[in-house]
């Protein structure tokens, strides 16, 4: 009986092992360039080894646990990019530039940190609170409590803050498909029909084709760039018609329909990142992250006009003007363009692919890691049992 009390009283606990890590280093995450970092973190116990790889109680509930496993851990994470708005041509292109300027939104064409993909997920699995009056979030990843609200946003970016927007529009004040059609793709190119409720991007005008873009990377994300929905439309066509946008509540009110509607991706996965660096979440030795393209430039603006031109039909002016002596170019151009597509999609592609091996090499290391921590647990429960029959041995 003297053995059995013994045993109960020294029982160890076993510890939760860390969900997904990567092998992947992430240099550009490092905390110290987000302020002071110099306390060191409490360090463990020393009778009972911790995984380094995360801590022990990543959830808030378990809720947010099974939400995190059978749905957010599934779903991708969208990051933002850069936006190099003054490297823009100075024709029409400038209408992005004078948009960001103008609204005093410039900080959100700026690099964000990558997104570190585990962290992303758990904030979205952890909302715990949804404030409609003043539309903040509270979130919880690694026991560090996150707090998104609209005064935090325009701290982060500098934003100025905007009373009685007039966007999301209420009523007759929302722009017809014709409207939008008219300024997004011209006089003469397709209708926007009433039954269609997307426009594809390769219709619209060059400017406004990249204005998409932008608007389908950073401001309101989604993975697929080539039709812009009509509720997205809306947003764009307030971007560029000068309607006020109350810009963080848009970016709270985005985040919050991802987690409640169960959308297929995870929006500003950057913002996310930075946010989480800011409140000093720890972030494990090898974070998984994701990789993102370079910046949004004049090159993708060279990339759009060779698509559009390939694509747009001819003007009657220019149908009824004399054939130059330049079919070779107008070939080779057609051939640039045909090149181009082919390398968007196969680097597409390749990066879709190499994100899913990422993601596959991450769940497959976490598993041995776990399943070493298992191993490292029972063999101390074991010696803890051979050490208390031993002194059990001696008192007999």
């Amino acid at each position: 009986m003297r053995f059995k009390e013994r045993a109960k009283r020294k029982k160890i606990t076993t510890p939760v092992p860390s969900e997904h890590s990567s092998s992947e280093d992430v240099p550009s995450l490092e905390p110290m360039q987000l302020g002071d970092t110099s306390a060191p973190p409490p360090s463990p116990s020393q009778s009972v080894p911790v995984p380094t790889e995360a801590p022990t109680d990543c959830f808030t509930s378990i809720e947010a646990e099974n939400a995190y496993r059978n749905t957010f851990s599934k779903r991708p994470v969208l990051g933002e990019r850069e936006v190099s708005i003054h490297d823009f041509p100075s024709d029409d292109f400038q209408i992005i530039r004078h948009i960001f300027i103008e609204r005093g939104w410039e900080k959100l064409t700026h690099a964000l940190p990558t997104p570190c993909v585990e962290v992303v997920r758990e904030f979205y699995s952890n909302i715990a609170h949804f404030n409609l009056d003043d539309h903040s979030i509270i979130s919880t990843v690694r026991g560090i409590q996150i707090a998104v609200s609209p005064a935090i946003l325009r701290n982060l970016f500098t934003l100025p803050e905007v009373e009685s927007p007039l966007y999301p529009y209420k009523g007759m004040r929302a722009p017809t498909k014709t409207a939008m059609r008219n300024l997004f793709v011209g006089l003469t190119g397709p209708k926007w029909t009433a039954k269609t409720h997307r426009l594809l991007l390769h219709n619209m005008l060059p400017q406004y084709r990249l204005l998409a873009k932008i608007v389908l990377t950073n401001l309101w994300p989604i993975s697929r760039h080539t039709e812009i929905s009509l509720e997205r439309a809306y947003f764009m066509y307030a971007l560029a018609t000068g309607v006020s946008i109350d810009f963080p509540r848009h970016v709270i009110a985005i985040i919050h329909r991802s987690h409640v509607e169960k959308e297929l991706n995870l929006p500003f996965g950057s913002l996310i990142t930075k946010l989480a660096m800011i409140a000093k979440v720890p972030l494990r030795a090898n974070e998984p992250t994701m990789k993102l393209p370079g910046p949004i430039s004049a090159l993708t603006v060279v990339k759009s006009a060779a698509v559009i031109t390939k694509k747009r039909p001819l003007t009657t002016e220019s149908a009824s003007s004399p054939p130059e002596p330049s079919i070779p170019t107008s070939q080779l151009l057609e051939q640039i363009s045909l090149l181009s597509q082919k390398i968007d999609s196969f680097t597409a592609k390749w990066e879709a692919s190499q994100s899913k091996l990422e993601q596959q090499l991450a769940a497959v290391r976490s598993d041995c890691v776990q399943a070493n921590d298992r191993l490292v647990q029972l063999s101390l429960d074991v010696q803890h049992i051979m050490a208390s029959v031993a002194d059990s041995d001696d008192e007999i």
